[in-house]
């Protein structure tokens, strides 16, 4: 298992690069943010693991279909 130092990188490139996914490929970007919403269980010790939850979260509830909400 990963450290949560590593795991808090990995979820920083998650949430980092969801800008750019979700204003560039709006069908791609549900498959990411679906792994932010529940990423593996290996992400649980990061530090940033509830902000990608709660990012992903806003996507889903009113963002996802509005392309300015990023």
């Amino acid at each position: 298992m990963a450290s949560a130092k590593g795991q808090t990188i990995r979820l920083a490139g998650l949430i980092d690069n969801t800008a750019s996914i979700t204003r560039h490929d709006p069908g791609f970007a549900r498959v990411h943010m679906r792994e932010m919403q529940e990423p593996p269980g290996v992400l649980t010790r990061g530090n940033l693991h509830r902000q990608a939850v709660t990012l992903a979260a806003q996507y889903f509830q009113q963002g996802w279909r509005d392309r300015s909400f990023w």
